[in-house]
């Protein structure tokens, strides 16, 4: 980002200096860095786009369980309704911990928060989404794919220890 006007200020700086060389910033890398209101979608803050994924994904949790217990009922037995509603469990209490991970990244600001929410994104997608196909396909070799998705949502749950555990 270059500045018009800096050279008035810094008038032992030639303004050819000033318009050349950008201001500088806070590396996003950087422990101490925090998200401000400008980021790079669309320059709203990132950590509305974690409260509205961790809204939908409540809704769509309360839909898919609602469709698991009602709707698939006659259609599969027993010990798969009991993985699908692990699964919408799982997803729903992921949907609410987007959403407090977003309201503490809003708060706090820490870019650690909002990767930590990434990351319970993926491993809620990734493990919910595995057993839910895994019901509807019948294909047992995605249950194989479901302990990625746990992975990740220890993951995440560790990067939001270690961000707040550094956070002042």
């Amino acid at each position: 980002m270059f500045f018009v006007g800096e050279a008035e200020r810094h008038s032992a700086v030639p303004a050819t200096v000033l318009i050349l060389r950008p201001r500088l910033e806070a590396a996003p890398f950087n422990p101490h860095f925090r998200y401000n209101q400008r980021t790079f979608f669309n320059r709203r803050p990132i950590m509305k786009y974690l409260l509205v994924l961790g809204a939908l994904n409540g809704a769509l949790a309360v839909i898919l369980g609602a469709f698991g217990a009602h709707g698939l009922k006659s259609r599969v037995d027993a010990a798969m309704l009991e993985v699908w509603s692990t699964a919408s469990q799982y997803h729903f209490y992921h949907a609410l911990a987007l959403l407090l991970v977003g309201l503490l990244a809003r708060q706090l600001g820490a870019t650690g928060l909002v990767t930590a929410g990434w990351i319970l994104f993926a491993g809620m997608l990734v493990f919910s989404g595995s057993l839910y196909v895994l019901v509807l396909s019948g294909q047992k070799w995605l249950g194989a794919v479901t302990p990625l998705g746990g992975l990740a949502l220890i993951v995440g749950w560790l990067w939001l220890a270690a961000t707040l555990i550094r956070t002042q």
